[in-house]
């Protein structure tokens, strides 16, 4: 998992008054600790907009608490991980690749079936006759690997002829006989898609694949992996088994004075349902809508929203506030309040939460000259 220290609806520590600048050079963005994260670095980093000063600060808060606790990394340890890694992405690569061949073997037997009825095949199950095409078509691909190099991006009509003939007698051993001629067509049509670039996809096109989607350089992925090895060895100090969790349910209301009405006879006892049959806009009624919310921990939940609750507790409603931009003011409701393991998100949340715990201990500073407000951390 990458451990992105995104704001998302975590609950936010209040540091604005840590943040406040002293004396900087004109080098430096941040300090951490007495650690400097330079003009240059944070330049750097936050060129391509996927990483941010709070991702930097958070970097260096880990690696100073580490310290700290005597926690270290090793590089055998990132290159353990790093091929496990590699290992699932294989995994990963076999499996879709397993399944499309599957998928060609269903497509291509659906294509044969009135040849081979026509030879006296009628008896051979649909599940059967996808299971030979299977077998053949695994064949196939081995004739296909055992071509030398120079002709890999060639089919030749030996290949296609030969394999035909393995259908053929593949389909003899089920009791009926049927012309490889019959079937060279497509025996051809399915080379032709195994020797497709898209069929040819390799462990390592894929981690590549995936790196960039993830927007990490091959050093930057070394460093997260290294991160996040160091974030689950001092898991201990973050990591709670069980968090405080809201089951929430949501009225969405067509204005304020109608959410705010349902908000005074919910909290009078009205039942939830009828509330939501008198108040709610018509398009907000549905299951899906009024429990699209879920479960979610309460240090996770919006502060402004936790804040408008009288308690936390079953039953409460929120105060109404604005949802989105059509002028509907919408209500939470607390159906349930639980004690469960946290989910990957809210981990997510309790590292991110427990770092900024910490930024008094490291005493952050921002050089507000150097860093624009909007990338300030908040």
């Amino acid at each position: 998992m990458r451990f992105r220290f995104g704001m998302c609806v975590l609950a936010l520590v209040a540091i604005a008054g840590l943040l406040a600048g002293c004396g900087f050079s004109t080098d430096t963005a941040a300090t951490v600790g007495g650690e400097t994260i330079t003009r240059g670095e944070f330049q750097q980093a936050t060129a391509d907009g996927s990483t941010t000063l709070t991702d930097l600060i958070n970097d260096r808060i880990l690696l100073l608490e580490a310290r700290a606790q005597g926690v270290t990394i090793s590089d055998a340890q990132v290159n353990a991980q790093i091929g496990d890694d590699l290992k699932q992405t294989e995994q990963a690569v076999q499996q879709q690749h397993s399944q499309a061949l599957d998928a060609l073997a269903s497509s291509a037997a659906q294509q044969l079936r009135p040849i081979v009825n026509a030879h006296g095949g009628t008896a051979l199950a649909d599940a059967d006759l996808v299971k030979v095409v299977r077998q053949q078509i695994d064949v196939i691909q081995q004739a296909l690997d055992a071509r030398p190099a120079g002709f890999a991006s060639d089919v030749p009509d030996r290949l296609v002829n030969d394999q035909a003939i393995g259908l053929t007698n593949a389909f003899s051993a089920q009791g009926f006989f049927v012309p490889p001629q019959e079937l060279a067509p497509t025996v051809g049509q399915i080379a032709q898609q195994l020797n497709s670039p898209q069929n040819n996809v390799t462990t390592a096109d894929t981690f590549q694949q995936n790196l960039a989607q993830l927007q990490f350089t091959s050093a930057s992925y070394m460093q997260n992996t290294r991160r996040q090895l160091l974030s689950e060895a001092l898991r201990p100090s973050w990591y709670k088994p069980q968090v405080e969790a809201l089951t929430l349910q949501l009225l969405v209301a067509d204005n304020q004075a109608k959410a705010q009405e349902a908000v005074q006879k919910g909290r009078a006892g009205m039942n939830f349902d009828d509330l939501v049959k008198t108040y709610a806009s018509a398009n907000a009624q549905s299951p899906q809508v009024v429990n699209s919310a879920g479960s979610i921990a309460t240090e996770g939940l919006n502060p402004s929203i936790r804040s408008s609750f009288p308690a936390i507790k079953e039953g409460e409603y929120s105060e109404p506030f604005l949802a989105g931009s059509s002028g509907q003011y919408a209500v939470v409701r607390i159906a349930k309040v639980e004690q469960r393991a946290p989910t990957a998100r809210e981990e997510q949340a309790l590292l991110y939460n427990w770092l900024h715990s910490l930024y008094s201990k490291y005493h952050v500073t921002i050089n507000e000259a150097v860093v624009p407000l909007e990338q300030r951390p908040q």
